[in-house]
This record gives structure tokens, sequence and C-alpha cells, in this order.
């Protein structure tokens, strides 16, 4: 089995790693959301407490349960909505209305659940799918807008395929196209350079 270009490699740590710091950054914007939720509620339950009975209001006992209801409906909801919205278009809203504020209060549970996607988003190929990636890569290059049918006669396993090139579109090396009879693939122009540079052995390889 043929050495993989170093770069190829690199552009997968590169992509893992990115995965991994955003993973963190959410983690935190998450933590963050939820401290100013949790104090928004207590500060807004207490003042409620303290104009109902006239003077200043002691630790309720529901409170902590509350919040954590709060909290998991919350959750749920950003859940729903993120399952929703997958594969919907962004819609046309005004910038000031009242879905201002529903997105507003989903915010740390929308945060809580991007760590999960982040995390999911890396990409674990083993030593053999990473050289039959660089193959595939070629043959996209090699063959001019290639259709999946057209790839799938080279690659038997059509899961394997599948996997394959959603690594190399993640990565931002293809892209899917629709032609005027099917789909097709082909390399991004401003990386066919780096591409080339994969398949040239008497080239220095491609810069960063």
């Amino acid at each position: 089995m043929n050495t993989l270009p170093p770069l190829f490699r690199k552009r997968f740590r590169q992509h893992n790693r990115q995965c991994l710091l955003s993973a963190v950054g959410a983690l935190l914007m998450a933590w963050l959301g939820w401290v100013f939720f949790y104090g928004f509620c207590v500060a807004l339950v207490l003042l409620l407490e303290t104009v109902r009975i006239g003077e200043s209001a002691e630790w309720p006992r529901w409170l902590n349960p509350a919040a954590g209801a709060a909290a998991l409906v919350l959750l749920v909801a950003a859940a729903i909505r993120q399952r929703w919205h997958r594969f919907q278009p962004a819609q046309d809203r005004p910038v000031i209305g009242l879905h201002v504020l529903w997105q507003v209060l989903l915010l740390p549970a929308i945060w809580t659940l991007s760590v999960a996607d982040y995390l999911d988003a890396r990409l674990k190929l083993s030593d053999y799918e990473l050289h039959e990636s660089l193959r595939l890569l070629q043959l996209i290059r090699d063959l001019e807008k290639p259709s999946l049918p057209a790839l799938g006669y080279y690659f038997g396993d059509a899961k394997l395929l599948a996997r394959l090139l959603t690594a190399l579109q993640t990565i931002g090396w293809i892209d899917l196209h629709r032609g005027e009879d099917e789909w097709y693939y082909r390399p991004i122009g401003l990386r066919l350079e780096e591409i080339d540079g994969f398949f040239t052995s008497d080239e220095e390889p491609a810069p960063e």
C-alpha cells in the first residue's frame, strides 16, 4: 500500500482538531448560557415573591427543580427544532419580533446540542479508508464529472463509497453538482492545485 501524502493526512487532522476546538467553545458557551439562564430565573422568582409578600423573600424549595424542568423543556424544544429545520432553508422573518425572544431562550440548549454535533462531525477513517478516499479523489479528478453510479463501478461497497464521498466533501476537496440529466461530483476549483499535488510525485507538496 502506497504512503499517503503528508498534506492529505494533515487535512484530516486539521479538520478533527477544528471540530474538537469548536466543541470546547460550544461547551463553554453552553455553560455560560445556562448560568445566565439560571441566574435570570432566580432573580425573577425572588423579585415576584418579594412583591407578592411585601418583604424580602426566602429561597423557595421548588426553585431548583423548577429551573431543572425548564432547562429540560428547552433541551427537548431545541432538539425538535433542530431536527425539524435541519434540511429547510432559513425563513424570511423580520429582524425584530417575539420569535427573537424564543431563539434567545433556546441558545443555551442549542449550544449544548452543538457539542455533540461537533464531536460527531469528526472524520474517523482507518488507514485503508484513507487510502481508498485518496483513490476516490483521484477518480473524481480524472473522470470528468462522474456520477454516483459511475463511481459505484469502481467501489463495490456502496456504504463505504458514501462514507468516503462525505469525508471528501467535508474536507472541502469535492462538491456535488446537478447536471441536465443527473448529479455529478467534481473537485472544487480553489483546491485543484492542492489535489493535483497529491498525485504528482515529482512535485513538491502543496503549500498549506
